[in-house]
């Protein structure tokens, strides 16, 4: 079953969106534009009501038409990362459920939307990454955030640079310094991004204090990060100051390429999906 992902927030411009029954006739007084985004509609008036309907449902006879099935006009309201279960695809227009809301059915535009892969495609991504980043390895990745003060024209000022970094389901884990000049612009803002440059791989995600390396909570962690920084762990850190802490960088939506453009993987963390991409060798 296809499924879509909101791309884009609409609001439903159906007030009162018409409801026919088979075997009801209508007037006919319009039809959509053919080279338009939505192809197929033709406008309909019946008893105190009227909208558009797709023209495969109905059975012209002049300026009538007789309605074929059962058809409800009801529209979605969109809100970005809602994802849309396709029960038919129609002129332009999605009819199904949100994934959350199962069996409330709707219509949304597919202008609105992009359409996801398989979970097979979601899941070889994951893989992919995991081989890149995992395993316990020690990953030289570069990390943007966000400066605390703008510029002086007043815009956002991203900063950037290299960290070590053990990767684990879909998080990226630093150990660092509470002070640090990332440290206190993640406070500010935790929106961060990383990348891999040898790897090929850009994601965004959202930044976490974890808190002080040797608390409790972080037992488990920790033993894992000072595995794979061995080599240098002791000489660069100072776990008795409770501001040597860790981070957690929680990745939400990346695009990992392979082989130099021959496929990308447009990774979507928080939905667990893998959005459709157009550039594959």
């Amino acid at each position: 079953m296809r499924q879509y992902l909101v791309i884009k927030n609409r609001q439903s411009e159906a007030q009162n969106p018409i409801q026919l029954g088979k075997g009801e006739w209508v007037e006919c007084t319009a039809e959509s534009d053919e080279q338009g985004d939505w192809p197929g509609w033709i406008y309909c008036k019946g008893i105190e009501k009227e909208g558009w309907v797709p023209k495969q449902i109905i059975e012209k006879r002049e300026s009538k038409g007789l309605i074929l099935e059962d058809y409800d006009a009801t529209e979605f309201d969109l809100k970005e990362g809602d994802i849309i279960i396709a029960k038919k695809i129609l002129n332009g227009w999605v009819y199904g459920e949100k994934k959350d809301k199962a069996g409330f059915v709707a219509w949304a535009p597919l202008n609105h939307l992009k359409e996801i892969e398989t979970m097979n495609a979601y899941n070889e991504g994951l893989r992919l990454i995991d081989e890149t980043f995992g395993n316990g390895k020690d990953n030289v990745i570069s990390l943007a955030t966000i400066a605390r003060d703008p510029s002086e024209e007043g815009r956002v000022r991203p900063i950037v640079r290299s960290v070590d970094a053990y990767y684990e389901a879909c998080t990226f884990y630093v150990v660092t310094h509470a002070r640090s000049n990332k440290m206190l612009q993640i406070a500010q803002n935790p929106e961060v991004s990383v990348a891999g440059c040898l790897e090929m791989f850009t994601a965004s995600g959202l930044a976490e204090n974890l808190g002080w390396v040797l608390d409790p909570k972080n037992a488990d962690l920790r033993g894992k990060l000072r595995k794979a920084f061995e080599k240098w762990y002791d000489h660069a850190n100072n776990e008795q100051d409770e501001n040597c802490c860790i981070l957690a960088i929680h990745l939400k939506h990346g695009t990992l390429n392979v082989n130099h453009w021959e496929k990308l993987y447009h990774m979507d963390f928080v939905n667990k999906v893998t959005l459709a991409s157009p550039l594959k060798a």
